[in-house]
């Protein structure tokens, strides 16, 4: 009976947690690393101009998978990302995002704030 009462007190935390996230501060301009102009997108080679890039992610302090939910809704509100994937063991996220509308910097900014766990962009993977 313990282990049932336990089970459902963890489920129970993990949903808190993800609404929790997801009524988190929405983004603003400002946050968002500065959109590539008109006139560089029209310089670029039209193969390049929707490229998605993939930036990988420091987050601390995730231990279970509601915290990498909550860091994985946190990253999908910010304009310009695609897809997430997160690690709590790993404490990585590997974010998909467009670099014309944002940065793995900006993103990092917003999981920091909206969920409270310290994130940063990793320029290097070895320094993981």
């Amino acid at each position: 009976m313990r282990m049932r009462v336990a089970a459902f007190g963890v489920v129970v935390i993990a949903l808190l947690v993800v609404a929790w996230a997801a009524s988190g501060p929405k983004q603003t301009q400002d946050e968002q690393a500065a959109p590539v102009s008109q006139a560089q997108l029209s310089q670029a080679p039209a193969s390049q101009a929707h490229v998605s890039q993939v930036g990988l992610l420091k987050v601390e302090g995730m231990f279970c998978a509601g915290c990498a939910v909550a860091v994985q809704m946190a990253a999908k509100k910010v304009a310009g990302v695609d897809e997430v994937r997160v690690s709590a063991e790993d404490g990585t996220a590997h974010v998909t995002y467009d670099p014309s509308k944002t940065s793995p910097k900006a993103i990092a900014n917003v999981i920091t704030r909206s969920t409270g766990f310290k994130t940063e962009a990793v320029e290097d993977s070895r320094k993981l």
